[in-house]
């Protein structure tokens, strides 16, 4: 199953599969180290990929949902909080230009 994963680029990989490719790399790298035989180096250079791909993959998703929930609290606020939130940060603008 890894073997179709190995120098292969991994982007365009589904978030589902990479979870599986970093779950039977373990256990590959985990069946080696076990019988005390060195892992293949294809593998584990694999796994580190997937495992970099899937957390910049969680972390993306992670700041969808951030994002989508500064616009829900942006909804709540009332036009008062709203001027006074623009009118604090243009001041913060206002003295970084020094004016």
């Amino acid at each position: 199953m890894l073997e179709r994963y190995l120098n292969k680029d991994l982007v365009p990989v589904s978030t589902v599969e990479l979870a599986e490719v970093i779950a039977i790399s373990t256990g590959v790298l985990g069946t080696y180290q076990a019988a005390g035989a060195e892992a293949p180096e294809g593998v584990l250079a694999l796994q580190g990929e997937a495992r970099k791909v899937f957390a910049s993959r969680i972390r993306d998703e992670l700041l969808r949902k951030r994002e989508e929930v500064l616009r829900r609290i942006d909804g709540l606020q009332t036009p008062a909080e709203r001027r006074k939130a623009a009118e604090a940060e243009l001041k913060a603008l206002d003295a970084q230009l020094g004016q």
